[in-house]
């Protein structure tokens, strides 16, 4: 407000200006509530600088997740944080990449200060800003969704009684390990074993107890087997060792010999519970190359049927070209 005046100084009249600030205000509490928002996020926010990747500024999530203060997070590039990023080549293309497309969704891990890592997806984005060009990454920590797509994969995968590799998981395995045999020039031995009277155990004692011989056997055999070698349950009280690099019929029967002595112990249910388990085990041996497994699973399968027709607790063996 103002006032005007005349000659003699009088107050002849008042002036006044109204200005509408309600825009201007609006603006302004919109740009703290985005503030607030950025700060208050559920998930890590970088702006980038592109050409080198050194992070200019970040939320206050960033930099606590990774166990970093603002100012030590602040002295660090991308490579720093995300291994993805350590070839200077794939910065690089992530760069191109970025200036053709704007905008990205990376699913990668982020390694906190003390070395530990976690697994995040980021969605990423170009600004441009006064002739220069950021990054803008907001990064979501998914280590929730990848323990539940893991679960996901193990019950998909394992036996769920004896945490064994099923029939799926056991056919990828053995694509693996015959890829690695045939390289090797090594032979493979297939033995399959299966408990005898083990009906009688679940008639006498129930399925409780059937269930927790199982799982006794199944840890006896993941204690005696190589990190090399494979065993699954195929079901029911039936299961199938592989083991590569045996290379003579003497060794495989050797090792089932073994197998037989290792679970001819006593099995300790409870403890008021022990029980003797015999089992039959049919073996044979193959070579990697070109191998039919199924024939080998077959052969196997046919040589602890002899061992079981000779009156158990022992094992057979049958050429592989035999079946």
């Amino acid at each position: 407000m103002a006032a005007e005046v005349d000659n003699s100084g009088n107050v002849t009249r008042l002036i006044s200006q109204i200005v509408d600030l309600s825009g201007s205000r609006q603006f302004q509490a919109a740009e703290l509530l985005l503030n607030q928002l950025v700060r208050k996020s559920n998930d890590a926010i970088y702006v980038v600088d592109a050409e080198f990747g050194h992070i200019l500024n970040c939320n206050e999530l960033a930099y606590k997740r990774l166990g970093y203060s603002k100012e030590e997070l602040l002295r660090l590039s991308v490579p720093d944080i995300n291994p993805l990023f350590r070839n200077s080549m794939t910065w690089r293309d992530h760069v191109k990449s970025m200036r053709m497309h704007e905008k990205k969704l990376i699913e990668s891990t982020h390694i906190r200060k003390d070395g530990s890592e976690f697994p995040i997806e980021a969605s990423v984005n170009t600004v441009e800003h006064n002739g220069d060009t950021y990054f803008v990454a907001i990064a979501r920590d998914i280590s929730e969704r990848k323990a539940k797509e893991l679960r996901l994969l193990e019950a998909q995968n394992l036996d769920p009684l004896t945490d064994l590799p099923n029939r799926r998981l056991l056919e990828s395995k053995l694509h693996d390990l015959l890829c690695e045999c045939c390289t090797r020039s090594e032979k493979v031995a297939f033995m399959y074993l299966d408990i005898d009277n083990f009906k009688h155990i679940n008639d006498t004692y129930g399925h409780v107890v059937g269930d927790k011989v199982l799982v006794a056997l199944a840890n006896k055999l993941k204690d005696f087997t190589r990190q090399s070698d494979i065993v699954s349950r195929l079901g029911g009280d039936e299961f199938l060792v592989v083991l590569p690099g045996l290379n003579s019929r003497a060794h495989v029967l050797s090792l089932a010999d073994h197998i037989l002595q290792v679970t001819s112990h006593p099995f300790n249910i409870d403890d008021s519970l022990s029980l003797e388990v015999k089992l039959s085990l049919g073996a044979t041996l193959c070579e990697s190359r070109a191998l039919d497994v199924s024939k080998a699973v077959i052969s196997a399968d046919k040589a602890m049927y002899l061992s079981k027709k000779a009156g158990g607790g022992q094992s057979a063996f049958i050429e592989c070209d035999d079946a």
